[in-house]
């Protein structure tokens, strides 16, 4: 019984120092899931919050939560200032990146969270993640080749 009751005030004591492991987030071990579509391809109808994940030249793939692309893609997050989001041009959607869901439209302008805050992404983070996610969904997606062949034809 005693060795028990140390055991159960070690474990508090742990948990309130922040020192066990149980203080971490699940969002710690959880993949980033992202939706993109590319900022400049042409489509024929809106792509919205609600119809990004089902778009049919919508690439889907995951990323290390910790991995140097996640955290490449909140530092320039961070670095959006005050402006306006289009919910009916978006081109990205995040899951599990930040706290909440993060959408990036057309032309660079973020919303944090399905009905929070909006940003604008300045020209250099919007190449920034253009470049980024692009590069990699690329690698992954049939449907982005073809989407980017289209908006960017060959000479």
């Amino acid at each position: 019984m005693r060795g028990n009751l140390c055991f159960l005030c070690l474990a508090v004591l742990l948990q309130v120092s922040g020192c066990s492991t149980a203080s971490t987030s699940p969002a710690d071990f959880a993949d980033v899931t992202i939706f993109y579509v590319p900022f400049g391809a042409e489509v024929s109808s809106p792509i919205t919050i609600d119809t990004i994940e089902t778009y049919k030249g919508t690439c889907r793939f995951t990323l290390l939560f910790r991995g140097k692309e996640a955290e490449g893609l909140r530092r320039t997050l961070r670095t959006a200032t005050r402006g306006s989001f289009d919910k009916n041009q978006v081109r990205f959607k995040a899951l599990r990146l930040l706290d909440e869901e993060v959408f990036i439209d057309k032309k660079g302008g973020v919303l944090f969270g399905s009905g929070g805050r909006e940003r604008q992404l300045l020209d250099t983070g919007l190449r920034s993640v253009e470049k980024l996610i692009g590069s990699i969904a690329k690698k992954r997606c049939q449907s982005v080749k073809t989407l980017d062949s289209q908006a960017n034809p060959s000479p």
